[in-house]
């Protein structure tokens, strides 16, 4: 799937200000929260270590293959938001049920999940894996879970698994949850898929304020695997 390109913005922006190339780009990002910096980003939230981490999505070089990127779509004090897009190509001939044999390896093994595991490693701390079904507690009102279906993409918020990283106390210290868009080749058995895939991680207190609706009980019962 392609970049939703703001087509509204772009044009009342251009209007308005006359701003074009580099300088538009600039300020849509910053209408929408995405960082001009590495520093701007790490600024922007309270977890220094994960934000700085993730801030070298914002290199350039690491952008090398355009046709399938991970970019950084907003960092707020508590939230941490970004956008893989061509998680799954058509080209790559995967169905639903490669998928379904391939997603975790495909999750383990992207960036964003090694980024968050290594930070989290790296300061002592636990990280498990458990079922989708917490992510409307974890997305609360930051991603709107409402569609479900736009012009043949389907929308899914329960996708498994979702990462969390505790301190020595078993307290909440940060969440990885994603939401995958989906779409299919043909209306055909079997059929090719394409998916984008937006990464969404908690930090700071909003982080620790999940831990009174992820009861221990609950938690047990959503539980996974231990990743690290």
């Amino acid at each position: 799937m392609k970049k939703v390109t703001l087509i509204s913005i772009a044009l009342a922006t251009t209007l308005f200000t006359g701003c074009a190339g580099g300088s538009f780009k600039q300020l849509v990002d910053k209408q929408l929260g995405v960082p001009q910096s590495k520093q701007e980003m790490v600024a922007q939230n309270s977890d220094k270590e994960m934000a700085t981490a993730f801030s070298v999505l914002l290199d350039p070089s690491n952008q090398a293959k355009k046709d399938r990127t991970i970019d950084v779509r907003g960092v707020k004090d508590g939230s941490i938001e970004l956008s893989a897009y061509n998680f799954i190509r058509y080209t790559d001939k995967i169905n639903s049920d490669k998928y379904n044999e391939l997603y975790l390896t495909l999750i383990e093994n992207s960036q964003p999940a090694k980024i968050f595991v290594d930070v989290a490693t790296k300061r002592g701390n636990k990280v498990k894996a458990y079922k989708g079904s917490i992510n409307y507690i974890v997305f609360g009102d930051d991603i709107n879970t409402y569609r479900l279906e736009t012009n043949g993409v389907s929308y899914q918020y329960t996708t498994s698994p979702t990462y969390i990283e505790f301190d020595s106390n078993n307290k909440i210290v940060s969440i990885m949850a994603y939401m995958a868009e989906t779409q299919f080749q043909s209306n055909l058995p079997k059929s090719e898929l394409t998916k984008d895939l937006t990464f969404f991680i908690v930090t700071g207190a909003k982080a620790k304020s999940k831990q009174e609706q992820l009861t221990n009980k609950y938690l047990e019962d959503c539980f996974l695997f231990n990743v690290n």
